[in-house]
């Protein structure tokens, strides 16, 4: 028999994603971070024939391992806004051509019961100056 608290979080999961797909989105429900990593990699990628990606910070994409393999795919123009070391009109500049990148990675705050995405923008200081 499952465990009731498994068995909860996996049918709120599967709610989780059927408010999303209701909402046109592709959604994945996934085990863990290796099999995050082979949907983007071998699905999600192909499928929008990348030549350029960037991202906003996220400890979830460092964790799939996504940001080194995309930084080893060739023919992809990995576009770094948070390098360390780059002077701060770099950093402007490279911000802004991520806006225009074919696959901008981000992760969301929160997500509500009807398949809406929470996004927090925090406006404070970090090491390299204010956050854009």
């Amino acid at each position: 028999m499952q465990n009731p608290i498994e068995s909860y979080w996996k049918q709120q999961m599967e709610k989780c994603k059927n408010v999303l797909e209701n909402n046109n989105f592709d959604a994945y429900l996934v085990k863990d971070s290796l099999e995050a990593h082979q949907i983007i990699i071998k699905e999600i990628i192909p499928k929008i024939e990348v030549k350029s990606a960037s991202w906003g910070d996220s400890m979830p994409l460092h964790a799939t391992g996504v940001i080194d393999t995309l930084r080893k795919i060739p023919g992809i123009n990995v576009i770094e806004t948070c390098a360390e070391g780059v002077p701060r009109d770099e950093i402007i500049e490279r911000r802004r051509q991520a806006l225009l990148a074919d696959l901008f990675f981000s992760v969301s705050n929160a997500l509500t019961e009807t398949g809406k995405l929470v996004n927090l923008l925090l406006y404070g200081l970090q090491k390299s100056g204010p956050y854009l």
